[in-house]
């Protein structure tokens, strides 16, 4: 089995496994939701059952009890006749309703205790009472005789007419038992007389006493007996349609006794047995009740079971939805788990990246040669490095909450470059200058200073950070180096040696690049801002060579030699800076070297001795493919007065 490596194993453990607890914790809380809604359903579902069983029960014991009224109203009927009649009788049975009334019975009955010696004397005195066709039927060698000697209506029980009930055995021992008793009994299932189908079927009886007889023992109760009054029950007719008052969603089973067993049944209501013959092996039976019927002193079983029309009925897809609920809401956490973890480990990675990055830049900040400063909106320092301390002698401490141009700059700082910077700062810009400051210790040193403003993600500005760099020595080395080119050129200039030399070593020397002008370049040479004079006419330049430009030029420009020795009205002489603009076209400018700039600057001043010359950043508006050459007069001061200085400054 292959075995994934540690660190992407360990990974997708931690993708995972959330997710994973996250939906087996979301499936366990939807199985025990779906289990306790379930019982709940089921509660009420057995609920209903029970009650659709108990409606069940009470028309079950209302139908057999119903015919124990009519019995009671037939005694009382009797009890104010000593004797009766078979005509008597059958009017009285006539006079109710039976289908109506008593449902289920097949009528009602005279039970009469007769001694056996005395039965031939009985036949005889119910034969004389317009019954010619009545017989004692027996079998038992008893003392007595409990004989059926009325029963109506005739027609439909005439095989239970003359029958002695004391033959059977379980009738025998109801009719003792209703004697003793003196309450109504209801005998074991029988197989009745006129039932041709022989189904099980009930003999209810009453028993009825002599008027005014004293039977409060058992033994009064036999001496005294007169008859018994009975109603044939057969079961399935007097039990029919019970389940229309559940719908038709429950069956049931009667049962003889408190106990249910196969042997003892006697009715079975399962429409699916007797229409389809047998049951289903699927049949849902899922709730079964068992209710008691009294009946006198005899106990029955009423088995219900729950049918398919039940459930169907009563179903309650309320579990499923809230299982399939469940399980969608636990994969729907699982999945918005899954995308946090995550996205979680992506902020995580990319946080310990930034981190790294973070702490990368902090070394480099720390350890770097350049002062770094970081201040707050209000420029108070908050951080310093160490680069910080040894550049300007300040500690972190004593940096700290102090404003860097109060604490480096002094008044040998240019003011223009302050005034900027500060400006810059104001509108929360970026920065970058040269400025002079003063170490603790008093040193001064040049930096290049660069700040940056620091915002946050909205935009917001909280800060500053400044990088200075040490430039002193560098700037000390140019300007050494600047100031040594100024001497040389003005010595060469002044004295004109080398130019032969300097002609043949660069093809492209002064005199070559003036060639270079054409009159179409609209090139001027005139003096600001002194009074108006003469243009230069370019047309005469590109006739001067190497022997004869200077002096072309020179006689050209005098008017500016003079105006600086002080050869005009004082209203009329210019400032210590005499700017001259000669306008050329671009690349002839970008290709003339400093010495030829520092040439047409001598020519101009006719100072041929220590001249600095030094290039000037491009400003100002021009034509098109136009540069501005600036050469400004600033008398040396060792020279002497200030009329006889002439240091000149030229840039391009």
């Amino acid at each position: 089995m292959m075995r994934l490596p540690p660190r992407l194993a360990h990974k997708l453990s931690s993708v995972t496994g959330w997710p994973l607890r996250v939906l087996l914790c979301g499936l366990v809380f939807t199985a025990a939701v779906t289990w306790n809604v379930n019982t709940r359903v089921t509660g009420e579902l057995q609920n209903q059952f029970e009650l659709h069983a108990d409606r069940l029960q009470g028309d079950a014991q209302r139908r057999l009890n119903q015919p124990l009224y009519g019995l009671m109203g037939a005694r009382g009927m009797l009890a104010a006749m000593p004797q009766f009649t078979q005509a008597e009788f059958r009017a009285y049975v006539e006079s109710r309703d039976l289908d109506r009334e008593f449902p289920g019975i097949r009528g009602f009955g005279w039970i009469e205790r007769v001694a056996r010696a005395d039965l031939s004397a009985f036949v005889a005195a119910v034969q004389a009472d317009n019954a010619v066709q009545f017989a004692v039927r027996t079998g038992g060698t008893a003392s007595d005789l409990y004989v059926i000697r009325h029963i109506e209506p005739l027609a439909n029980n005439r095989s239970a007419w003359g029958f002695d009930v004391g033959s059977d055995a379980v009738r025998r021992a109801a009719v003792e038992q209703a004697v003793r008793s003196g309450q109504a009994t209801l005998t074991a299932p029988v197989a009745l007389q006129q039932d041709a189908q022989r189904s099980p079927g009930f003999l209810l009886l009453l028993p009825v006493y002599t008027r005014g007889a004293v039977v409060d023992t058992p033994e009064q109760r036999q001496r005294h007996l007169r008859g018994l009054l009975y109603a044939p029950i057969v079961a399935h007719e007097i039990l029919a349609d019970v389940t229309v008052i559940a719908d038709g969603q429950l069956d049931f089973k009667v049962y003889d006794g408190p106990v249910v067993d196969a042997s003892r049944l006697v009715y079975d209501d399962d429409h699916l047995t007797r229409a389809a013959g047998s049951l289903p092996t699927d049949l849902q039976r899922r709730h079964t009740a068992l209710r008691s019927i009294a009946i006198g002193d005899r106990q029955l079983s009423l088995q219900a079971n729950s049918l398919p029309a039940f459930h169907a009925t009563h179903h309650s897809a309320l579990p499923a939805v809230v299982g399939a609920a469940g399980v969608l809401l636990s994969l729907l956490v699982a999945g918005l788990t899954a995308v946090l973890v995550r996205g979680r480990q992506r902020v995580e990675a990319r946080a310990q990246e930034l981190t790294q990055d973070l702490s990368r830049l902090a070394m480099v900040a720390k350890h770097t040669s350049n002062a770094v400063i970081v201040t707050d909106v209000a420029r108070r320092i908050t951080w310093v490095n160490d680069g910080f301390s040894r550049t300007t002698g300040y500690s972190f401490a004593e940096a700290m909450g102090c404003n860097p141009g109060k604490l480096l700059q002094f008044d040998d700082t240019d003011p223009a470059t302050i005034a900027d910077l500060r400006a810059s700062l104001d509108v929360g810009q970026a920065y970058r200058c040269t400025l002079l400051n003063r170490a603790k210790d008093g040193r001064v040193y040049w930096i290049d200073l660069e700040v940056q403003p620091l915002r946050t993600d909205s935009g917001v500005l909280e800060g500053f950070m400044a990088i200075e760099s040490d430039v002193t020595a560098a700037r000390q080395a140019a300007d050494a180096l600047a100031l040594e080119r100024t001497r040389l050129g003005a010595l060469l200039g002044a004295t004109g040696a080398g130019e032969d030399d300097r002609h043949v070593a660069q093809p492209l020397d002064a005199a070559h690049l003036l060639s270079q002008l054409k009159p179409a370049d609209t090139r001027h040479v005139h003096v600001r801002p002194t009074a108006p004079m003469p243009p230069l006419a370019a047309a005469k330049v590109p006739g001067c060579v190497q022997q004869n430009w200077r002096p072309a030029l020179q006689d050209r420009v005098a008017p500016a030699a003079r105006l600086s020795r002080g050869g005009c009205p004082r209203r009329h002489r210019p400032p210590k800076r005499l700017p001259l603009l000669v306008r050329s076209s671009p690349n002839w400018m970008r290709e003339a070297p400093t010495s030829l700039l520092r040439m047409l600057a001598t020519a101009c001043s006719g100072n041929r001795h220590d001249l600095f010359c030094r290039r000037l950043p491009f400003c100002g508006p021009l034509q098109a493919k136009t540069l501005v050459s600036t050469l400004a007069f600033k008398p040396p001061t060792r020279y002497g007065g200030r009329k006889n200085r002439r240091t000149l400054s030229a840039g391009s």
